[in-house]
This record gives structure tokens, sequence and C-alpha cells, in this order.
């Protein structure tokens, strides 16, 4: 038994690894991206690592944790969750500025420095395949009624 410890603690020889860089140099790229929806990529590098990568919210191995902190967890954003519950510039303004409430312990950072309009509104769009036929009628309706009661608003300088 002393020889097999002796002989398995001993010098190993270094793995050989063996890297074919050819297809770098091809025409066709090593990986080809190809979103299935204009938000699915900034959604995944953005929002994904904290809100899930199916909308499922907060991993539920950390929620004790969050709550132990006294913090709230980070909410869903499929049918489970209350993303629907608000008006596309509500959510547009979260995603560009971030969530910075003290009082709750439920704070967000901004992604205004890297994403515009645009990409906010498409990444709400792709959320949206998450959610029920009644809650996206529920937050197209929402929308709409913000863009009505707001739109003869000056907007503040």
């Amino acid at each position: 038994m002393l020889a097999v410890v002796v002989t398995a603690c001993g010098p190993q020889p270094e793995p050989t690894v063996t890297i074919d860089f050819t297809s770098l140099f091809d025409d066709e790229p090593y990986v080809t991206l190809t979103p299935s929806h204009p938000g699915e990529i900034n959604y995944n590098s953005y929002c994904a690592h904290c809100h899930g990568y199916n909308g499922e919210g907060q991993h539920p191995n950390t929620v004790d944790n969050t709550l132990s902190l006294g913090m709230e967890t980070v909410p869903a954003h499929d049918a489970t969750g209350h993303t629907w519950e608000h008006p596309d510039e509500l959510l547009v303004q979260v995603i560009l500025e971030g969530i910075d409430n003290p009082l709750n312990q439920y704070p967000m950072s901004g992604w205004g420095y890297v994403l515009d309009e645009q990409d906010a509104l498409d990444i709400i769009d792709y959320m949206r395949q998450w959610w029920t036929a009644e809650q996206m009628a529920h937050q197209a309706a929402i929308t709409e009624r913000w863009n009505t009661r707001y739109d003869d608003i000056p907007p503040v300088n």
C-alpha cells in the first residue's frame, strides 16, 4: 500500500493540450452568436446574472443569505414576477438609471452608460416572451395610459 501512495504522490507528467487555431483564421467566425431576439444578448449580458436567464428571478440558493442581510430579493421578470405591471417608460428608466432604494435595501445598478433607450426597449420586449397573453395585454394598456397621461407634460430640465 505504501508503494501506491508514494507513486500517486510522486511527480506527475504535465498534461498535453493541443489547440487547433486554424478555425480562427478561416472566413467563417469561430463563434457565431445569433440571438433569437434583439434584446437577448443585452438581457443575458446585463440582467440575467441577477434576474435569471429565463426571467425566474434570484437563484433560490442565494435567497436566505439576501434575506438574512435585511435586503429584498431580486424579482423575477417572468409571469411570476411583477415586471409586467409597469409601463415601458418606467422599465426603461429602471434599466438605464437603476434603482437606489436604501429604505428597502433593493439597489440595482443602472446600465445607461452602455445601453441606450432602444436597447432597454429591446430588453423589455425580450422579457415579454415569459409573460402570459393577459399580462402582455395589461402591460400594453398601462403603457398606453402612461403615454396618454404624460405626452403633454414638458420635460424637466
